[in-house]
C-alpha cells in the first residue's frame, strides 16, 4: 500500500511539471526623465533640431537593448511637454518657464 501511495503521489507531482510557457508579449520599458534635465533634453532651450537628435539618440540606444516602450515624463514640474490651456510649456524643454516650446515631442515623428 506503501508503494502505490508514493506511486501516486509521484505521478501527481510529474503531472506538474510541465514547461513553463513566456509570456506572449512582454513589457520592457524605460522611463525617460525631462525633470531637471535628467535624461532629455540635456540642457534647457536647445534648439527644437538638437532635441530631435538628442531624442532619436534615446529611442535607438532603446531599440538596441530591445525595449519595446518608452514612458516620457510629460508634466515635470507643474507645467507640460505639450501644448496644454491649463499648464505652461515647461521650462526644460522651452529654457524659460511658459517660452514657447519649438519642439512638440507628442507630435515626434522619425
Amino acid at each position: 500500500m506503501r508503494r502505490f501511495s508514493f506511486f501516486l503521489c509521484l505521478l501527481f507531482s510529474l503531472g506538474t511539471l510541465s514547461p513553463a510557457h513566456g509570456a506572449e508579449r512582454e513589457f520592457r520599458g524605460a522611463w525617460v526623465a525631462t525633470v531637471y534635465n535628467l535624461d532629455w533634453p540635456s540642457k534647457p532651450g536647445l534648439p527644437a533640431a538638437t532635441q530631435k537628435a538628442q531624442l532619436r539618440t534615446l529611442l535607438d540606444r532603446a531599440a538596441a537593448i530591445k525595449l519595446n516602450a518608452i514612458l516620457l515624463q510629460v508634466r515635470p514640474a507643474s507645467d507640460a511637454l505639450y501644448a496644454s490651456k491649463k499648464e505652461p510649456w515647461s521650462k526644460f524643454l522651452s529654457g524659460r518657464a511658459g517660452g514657447l516650446a519649438w519642439l512638440r515631442p507628442a507630435r515626434f515623428r522619425d
